[in-house]
């Protein structure tokens, strides 16, 4: 290209590509360059704005009944907003650059010809774990589908690599064409680039220009007529709409992305939206690494920071993200990670997990947090500038619950439409930012009733963080009525979190809102519905997360109603057969309300009951009975002896006796408890069933088994009338009375009721269900008495229920020891 001083008299056209001005100069060797430049509708544009956005403001002062004084006072700093904006877009008219301006208002600099060539001094030296994907497309290349393929996922999750790759494998080709698509300045200039290269002719890039024709199909025109393959990468296309004509979407097939069959366009964004790119189009969704092949990347970088096993568990805990892996390996391989005493993957493992943000958003990594948390501000921008600046918002919600899949029902309700966490005022601006523009915008949007979160604009907001990959909808249970998550890389998720340690007015409001929408998702479950059970192991991480993080910042009334909730989910967790999350999640709860509320205050007992429940489960009977107790204690002094709270802690301290062999304390126990029962409850309360059926159990260890199995008859009778035959009560009460069944040596009879029972258990409660693998035992035993298995099947049996049991209950647990002596007496036996 020819000297500054040579351009003063080079000829020169300028041409137009969506709003951006490009000058195209010409040297007299015959090379061009591109100056992209915005038009000067671009002031106009923004002062029309601003001035709409004041029009709408002082309507809502009206609106708002404001008197003249402070409407005065606020349509000052609105006008002062306007000024602010008017001056910073003096720029659309005149662009401060070094060099001469034509009289058009057009700078002429020395700037080098943009280059098309992919940027392959990027790659690293080793590309792991997209091997498949990478010789997939490097086929495409070859021989083309006539389709657009595009990479899209997470920031940082290795799409433009992938396509680099690609690109460096096809060097081989006459053309190779790398267009950023950042911005549309950026893309303005490379379509101006790509057209000269491909051979249009100046004079038609001239006309495209002036609006006679379009560019994208001039160059279209060249691309399908070549007589060599191309390929045509697309980086950075996080605004599809740049690429499309100016009346069609980018799925049309009109605009700068098409099919071909002459070449491949490969193209890279963070939207996932088969809506959005067309049918025409193939998503490659670019995942994260496993841990094995980020922990290889980890040692490419940093192959002296420590043993593949402990690169492989920082790989883990960096969610297998290629941006954050190679961030942290490049600071442990670096000088000042030696001077910071940062050596290993277990230094840095230990710097993430004990000081999460001073390790990310710190000083001691802070070109980590350029990078790496960066690149996720970069998506919250992009969906601010489409209308949806609550996506950030949201974001910092999700960063109060735990690093867990979080049910969609947890995220659907009054607490969260209410809640100020959720509205535009409570981003938090630095004090260099706190503009007038700043301040008058949230005055705006208090005001403005268009501001408000609703249930239509959450779902928006939750489909575009999920398109742009922050968020993920995954299902945790299949076979559960309500299995739909969000989830959250476990980075996404931390650096959200992190934000929540400022202590400020909109982190409190998250916390709030977090233990509001818990209690809210909880109130009204019922946690005997098997429909249900599926529900509640996935709401236990955020309630034991919120009772540990947040109720230090709650207000008294919000921290019973957490714990509240929490007692109700143990329920339900222990209804599940989820018995060691009940436990740690019931202990989490009474600590809290031991810690944060009055020593009278009836939560307490309530949490010290469902710990007993949690601690009965797991076979621990004698710490149950002592919470029972204590709690009983409790109930009769604040609720009174005939309240249905003070009953049911009697019923399972009667329960914790009785497991303990203690029968004839059980026995008088739930005899005096049973009249109590029906005269307050009612005779077929499913509360009054529960102690029938449990003094029946006491009566069956007594040995007296006519009276127990009249009892047992009598409760199902009344159980498949009411809750049906499938319930888990009435399964329950059926699988008792085939135990007496067998104890009276009635094993046909006895063998066909087990059957039936493990057949309803597995449909309502699942195969691993520990009630489920109890019944199996005892059809197992009843098989042996009668002698209808063979010895070998009786071992299978046993074997399979004893692997179950040691994986869902533990190896401790009685019914775990009871399968076990169950298979030393078979041994015993077949000696």
């Amino acid at each position: 290209m020819a000297s500054a001083v040579a351009l003063s008299w080079v000829p020169f056209d300028i041409v137009a590509f969506r709003g951006v001005s490009v000058r195209v100069v010409r040297s007299d060797a015959g090379g061009v360059a591109m100056e992209p430049r915005f038009a000067r509708r671009g002031f106009a544009a923004g002062v029309s704005t601003v001035l709409a956005i004041l029009a709408g403001f002082l309507t809502n002062l009206a609106t708002a009944g404001i008197t003249w004084p402070v409407g005065a006072g606020l349509v000052v700093l609105a006008g002062g907003w306007v000024g602010v904006e008017a001056w910073r877009a003096r720029d659309d008219r005149a662009v401060a650059v070094a060099g001469r301006s034509d009289s058009a208002g057009f700078a002429v600099v020395r700037r080098p010809q943009r280059s098309l060539a992919a940027p392959v001094g990027l790659l690293p030296p080793h590309i792991r774990g997209r091997d498949g994907l990478v010789a997939a497309l490097a086929e495409l290349v070859d021989a083309p589908d006539g389709r657009v393929h595009v990479l899209c996922g997470l920031g940082g999750c290795g799409k433009t690599t992938i396509a680099l790759t690609v690109a460096q494998r096809a060097t081989v080709l006459d053309r190779v064409w790398w267009i950023s698509a950042r911005d549309e300045a950026t893309l303005a200039t490379a379509l101006v680039a790509l057209a000269v290269d491909v051979g249009v002719p100046l004079a038609k890039i001239r006309q495209a220009g002036a609006g006679t024709g379009s560019l994208v199909d001039l160059i279209w025109r060249r691309l399908e007529v070549s007589p060599h393959r191309w390929l045509m990468v697309v980086d950075n296309a996080d605004e599809p709409q740049l690429l499309a004509a100016d009346t069609a979407g980018v799925g049309d097939g009109t605009g700068l992305v098409r099919g071909s069959r002459r070449g491949l366009v490969l193209v890279t964004t963070r939207l996932a939206a088969p809506d959005v790119w067309g049918a025409q189009t193939v998503l490659h969704r670019v995942g994260l690494l496993s841990d094995d092949d980020g922990g290889r990347v980890l040692r490419d970088i940093a192959p002296q920071a420590g043993t593949p096993d402990d690169a492989r568990k920082l790989a883990a805990r960096l969610g297998g993200l290629p941006l954050a892996l190679r961030a942290a390996g490049r600071y442990l391989d670096s000088t000042r990670a030696r001077l910071e005493r940062v050596r290993t993957f277990a230094d840095y493992l230990g710097i993430i997990d004990v000081k999460f943000k001073e390790a990310v958003v710190g000083s001691c990594a802070s070109a980590r947090r350029d990078v790496v948390v960066s690149t996720w501000d970069v998506s919250l921008d992009l969906l601010a500038r489409q209308g949806l600046p609550q996506a950030r918002l949201l974001m910092r919600l999700l960063g109060g619950f735990a690093a867990a899949p979080i049910p969609v029902g947890a995220l659907d309700g009054p607490a969260l439409f209410g809640s100020p966490a959720l509205r535009h005022w409570a981003v938090d601006s630095p004090p260099s930012r706190r503009t007038v523009a700043a301040i008058t915008a949230r005055a705006v949007a208090r005001l403005c009733p268009s501001t408000r979160y609703g249930k239509e604009l959450h779902q928006r907001t939750v489909t575009a963080l999920c398109d742009l990959g922050l968020i993920d909808l995954i299902e945790t249970n299949p076979t559960a009525a309500e299995a739909a998550c969000l989830a959250t890389h476990p980075l996404v998720h931390d650096v959200s979190a992190a934000w929540l340690t400022e202590g400020s007015t909109a982190a409190r409001a998250v916390r709030k809102t977090v233990a509001a929408l818990l209690a809210e998702a909880t109130k009204d479950r019922d946690p005997h519905d098997p429909n249900q059970f599926g529900w509640w192991p996935t709401v236990a991480p955020h309630l034991t997360h919120a009772l540990s993080h947040h109720v230090a910042h709650l207000p008294r009334a919000d921290r019973a109603r957490l714990v509240n909730a929490a007692d109700l989910t143990v329920l339900g967790l222990c209804r599940a057969g989820d018995f060691q999350t009940a436990h740690a999640l019931a202990t989490a709860a009474l600590n809290v309300a031991v810690t944060h509320l009055p020593s009278d205050h009836p939560i307490i007992f309530k949490a010290r009951h469902h710990l007993g429940m949690a601690l009965l489960e797991l076979g621990l009977h004698e710490q149950a009975e002592a919470n029972y107790r204590t709690a009983l204690v409790g109930r009769l002094r604040l609720l009174g002896n005939q309240h249905p709270e003070t009953l049911s802690t009697r019923h399972n301290l009667a329960v914790t006796m009785y497991l303990q062999g203690k029968y004839a304390q059980a026995e008088t126990e739930l005899r005096t408890l049973r009249p109590i029962r029906e005269q307050v409850e009612g005779i077929e309360h499913p509360h009054s069933l529960r102690t029938r059926h449990m003094l029946a159990e006491v009566l069956m260890r007594r040995g007296a088994l006519a009276e127990a199995e009249m009892e047992f008859r009598s409760v199902l009778a009344v159980l498949e009338r009411l809750p049906g035959i499938d319930h888990p009560d009435t399964l329950r009460t059926r699988s008792s009375l085939a135990e007496v069944l067998a104890e009276q040596e009635q094993y046909e009879q006895a063998e066909t009721e087990f059957h039936a029972v493990l057949a309803g258990r597995r449909q309502i409660l699942g195969e691993e269900h520990p009630f489920t693998l109890r019944t199996w035992c005892r059809l197992t035993q009843t098989q042996a008495q009668r002698g209808t298995r063979e010895p070998d099947e009786l071992y299978a049996q046993y074997r399979a229920i004893h692997t179950l049991q040691k994986q869902v209950l533990g190896h401790q647990h009685p019914d775990t020891a009871a399968t076990q002596a169950a298979i030393d007496q078979l041994d015993r036996t077949n000696r």
